[in-house]
């Protein structure tokens, strides 16, 4: 029985009787080794060659500056704005849960911070002006996954990481996708709002537009802050990071006194609470694709993909659909690391370039934090909401399929991917 096979069977059956995904890579990886005949005080050597990159000190530094804005006072700002802009929309408060989603996702890299954050405010105001508390969740749930495609995001570094690729090119990448799926949403909402006669839930003033925007400045160039600086070359990813909490600590404590300084240790120990689940995930999954990788399953893989089909176009929705299923299963950021290294290879026979091939694997990945059963923000919604997890699931089929014709277009139109990259690089 080979290492690979080892790996899967035991990973299923720790999966199955729900330990943490972490436990199920780590658990799997390690008895395989131990089959092949490995020395078991490796996997400990792997382990920590796998956390020590310099690149990976950005993630918790990203996490804090998210769980800043949302305590301090920016995801409330942003909310207003967002409302004065665009609530005069049919279904308002809809479009304003997207835009404001977009723009959080801009500043925090994470979906978790962006559901668990901005989705409070977003559900309780939908809910006051007589929305469905159902469709209130569903679409705070979709609209929260852009946070994984838009920069800062998280899961583009670690792709980045994994491909070999520039982690600049893969946040400058999520631009142009992001905003399009984002339109996608908008468009979904917009259709809903016409079927149920939902109105816009404020008129538009340009006063009231000018006043919040006032108020909302700081936070809203963050994003320029974090993706000038990057596109300057002025600093790399990790130091933009860390001028993000920078300026995030300085604005909420200082300038918007919404955050007291007693409160940062609270912050802090959420921040490393999260950090401390992904980096462990980062590190089990390195060392699952590792297994993998020696077990020659990339060749395997693409040698089966080879005699299915030789239309790229094909091959990519069969990976797409191998990338949808595993993501029910499977974390994001985990699954990024295992399957890069076996369907990278295959992009590249089939001239599909990298950094195109990571926004596609990231937006599946996007729609895996939101699907059951262990999709991060179906659990933060479900907290927030006090929904059961089949009632969010239903809500959100519409914006599913938003995000589905997204990927569609995404596949289908290298340049919505590349555009940005050919403009700067």
């Amino acid at each position: 029985m080979s290492a690979s096979l080892v790996f899967a069977i035991v990973a299923g059956l720790l999966i199955i009787l729900g330990s943490p995904i972490a436990v199920c890579l780590g658990m799997g990886a390690y008895i395989g080794l131990i089959l092949i005949g490995q020395d078991a005080r490796l996997a400990p050597v792997m382990i920590y060659d796998a956390l020590d990159s310099y690149i990976l000190i950005s993630i918790p530094f990203f996490i804090f500056a998210g769980n800043l804005m949302a305590r301090g006072g920016m995801a409330r700002r942003i909310f207003d704005f967002s409302n004065a802009t665009f609530g005069w929309m049919r279904g308002g408060l809809g479009a304003v849960n997207v835009v404001g989603s977009m723009i959080f996702g801009g500043m925090s890299g994470s979906a978790t911070a962006d559901a668990a954050g901005l989705g409070i405010i977003e559900i309780q105001e939908m809910v006051r002006h007589g929305y469905p508390l159902k469709y209130s969740a569903g679409i705070t749930l979709a609209t929260s996954c852009m946070a994984s495609i838009i920069p800062p995001s998280i899961i583009m570094v670690v792709y980045g990481i994994y491909a070999g690729e520039s982690v600049a090119k893969m946040l400058v990448a999520g631009i142009l996708p992001g905003l399009l799926v984002g339109a996608c949403f908008l468009l979904t909402n917009y259709l809903v709002a016409i079927k149920h006669n939902w109105q816009p839930s404020m008129h538009f003033s340009w006063r009231e537009a000018l006043k919040t925007s006032r108020d909302a400045i700081l936070a809203l160039i963050t994003p320029l802050i974090i993706m000038g600086g990057i596109l300057l070359g002025t600093v790399t990813p990790t130091e933009a990071s860390c001028v993000a909490v920078w300026y995030s600590m300085l604005v909420t404590i200082f300038v918007y006194k919404e955050l007291k300084p007693g409160e940062l240790f609270g912050v802090i120990r959420e921040t490393a609470r999260t950090s401390a689940v992904i980096m462990l995930i980062v590190a089990t999954a390195s060392l699952s694709s590792q297994l993998l990788t020696s077990d020659n399953v990339p060749q395997a893989v693409g040698t089966f993909i080879s005699t299915v089909t030789v239309n790229k176009y094909v091959g990519l929705g069969l990976v797409v659909l191998f990338l949808l299923i595993v993501g029910l299963f499977m974390e994001g950021i985990a699954a990024i690391i295992v399957l890069t290294p076996i369907f990278l290879p295959i992009a590249k026979a089939w001239q599909v370039d990298p950094i195109h091939f990571g926004v596609i694997m990231v937006t599946c990945m996007a729609i895996a934090v939101m699907t059951p059963p262990v999709g991060v923000c179906i659990y933060a919604i479900c907290s927030i909401s006090h929904l059961s997890m089949e009632d969010v699931a239903r809500s959100l089929v519409p914006f599913a399929l938003g995000l589905i014709l997204s990927l569609i277009l995404i596949i289908a139109v290298p340049g919505i991917s590349l555009l940005l990259i050919d403009l700067f690089w």
